[in-house]
């Protein structure tokens, strides 16, 4: 008896023709083909004698000349069979096989449920579940392949084929006809999962942008899903400490448009399909800190004419930043006539004080330069002074804006203020200084 994958042509229906075979050893009893492949069922007996089965998997890219790829052994004859997204389903007589598929030639099986009954002969994948026929026992419902279960049961006259459409379930009843049954309903979406921001961390934007993908599962449970989208101040959510509250969001991503001051905010995503079916929001939401002011400096130590003439130079500062705290210090220093900054981390030694030291220097009556850098988790920078640049400049015109603060960051009151201009010629004619005031009025 041939055995076979037959192809035919069907461009005319009126002379179909027979382009290529693929032969197997057990009876080709279903087919299903997906992205040029066919996935063959073969079950096998002799004498009445059930000798197992298998699926295999046929590239029929070139339908002339089939080719097998992979093939898998089933416990029992492989009769019905579905391929749904990256699975495949294998009705094997007692029992529901499933195979990841996503790489046709390596077939991988990733779970084999009992069904407790013989006559396991067909299966339809739709939305969520998986309609599993058991002959005289009816029809089975089965949920997640990956951790599948016997989700319930249908009672028919018989159920020995079974296909899906348009929200409805038809069984082959065998000696009884077609039953036709409403689909089941009430399938959640899965609960989608939070990617950014990261939980517990800092970032420095007010208007975030926040990303999720849809829920990790093996089926598909709805061809449509929106979003719902819930900032807040507190875990609780309540409505009092809401920020954002929104739905119907079709992407998986949602930029905040109305700025968020800086704070610790939560946020959760829940799915709904179009029955309104609804996944329901993560157990453990996501929290981020928004942070946006850069660390502050205070007590910085100042160099003075009371100090070693040639060092070394002890600098201290004490260094806060109550949002998202600080993450590193550095001190950044030069020594004239040379215009290289040199840098050397800030050790931490108590509480909220960082420690560095210039090294010693080679001879007195030589001008040292420095400033103090830090950055927080939120990746913010802070200078020491305010507007220091570890760079150099070519000739030209520059602007660096002063926030009438102080170094502890406090506002500073109207007055006269001078400050000091200084750029290293490298003509050989010494530094360009010059000393200029400046009115603040508020």
């Amino acid at each position: 008896m041939e055995r076979l994958l037959r192809i035919i042509d069907i461009s005319d229906p009126s002379n179909p023709l027979e382009v290529g075979t693929f032969d197997i050893p057990g009876r080709a009893w279903d087919v299903h083909v997906s992205n040029g492949y066919a996935y063959l069922s073969d079950a096998r007996d002799q004498g009445g004698q059930h000798l197992g089965g298998a699926l295999y998997v046929v590239d029929v890219s070139n339908p002339s000349n089939p080719v097998g790829v992979d093939s898998v052994e089933t416990p029992d004859w492989a009769r019905g069979l579905h391929v749904f997204g990256n699975y495949a389903y294998v009705a094997a007589y007692t029992s529901l096989v499933i195979l990841d598929v996503t790489d046709p030639s390596n077939l991988v099986e990733v779970a084999s449920l009992d069904m407790e009954r013989p006559e396991v002969g067909d299966v339809y994948v739709s939305n969520g579940w998986a309609y599993v026929t058991c002959g005289a026992e009816g029809l089975r419902i089965v949920d997640d392949p990956s951790n599948p279960l016997r989700a319930g049961k249908v009672t028919t006259l018989g159920a020995y084929g079974v296909c899906v459409s348009d929200g409805f379930v038809y069984v082959a009843d065998k000696d009884y006809g077609v039953e036709i049954l409403k689909e089941k309903e009430g399938v959640a979406p899965y609960v989608p999962d939070l990617i950014s921001p990261d939980d517990s961390s800092y970032i420095n934007d007010n208007t975030p942008t926040l990303t999720w993908s849809c829920g990790t599962g093996k089926f598909t449970r709805s061809t449509s899903v929106t979003y719902c989208l819930q900032i807040a101040m507190d875990a609780s959510f309540d409505t009092a400490t809401l920020e954002i509250d929104t739905c119907g969001l079709s992407d998986t991503v949602y930029t905040v448009t109305d700025t968020l001051t800086d704070a610790t905010y939560y946020w959760h995503v829940e799915a709904v399909d179009q029955a309104d079916n609804h996944s329901g929001y993560q157990d453990h939401p996501f929290m981020f800190t928004i942070d946006t002011q850069p660390p502050v400096f205070l007590n910085t130590t100042a160099l003075s004419d009371t100090m070693s003439p040639t060092g070394p130079y002890p600098i201290t500062s004490v260094i806060t930043d109550v949002a998202s705290g600080v993450d590193s210090a550095s001190l950044h220093y030069r020594f004239e006539p040379d215009t290289t900054w040199y840098s050397q981390t800030m050790q931490h030694i108590a509480a909220d004080t960082y420690k560095a030291e210039i090294p010693q220097l080679p001879d007195s009556g030589i001008t040292v330069y420095y400033y103090l850098r830090a950055k927080d988790f939120a990746t913010n920078v802070g200078f020491d002074p305010e507007g220091a640049v570890n760079e150099t400049k070519e000739a030209g015109y520059y602007e660096i804006a002063w926030d009438a603060r102080d170094h502890s960051g406090k506002k500073v009151p109207s007055g006269v203020y001078f400050y000091k201009i200084q750029a290293h010629t490298g003509l050989g004619t010494g530094d360009y200084i010059d000393t200029r005031k400046m009115i603040l009025v508020r």
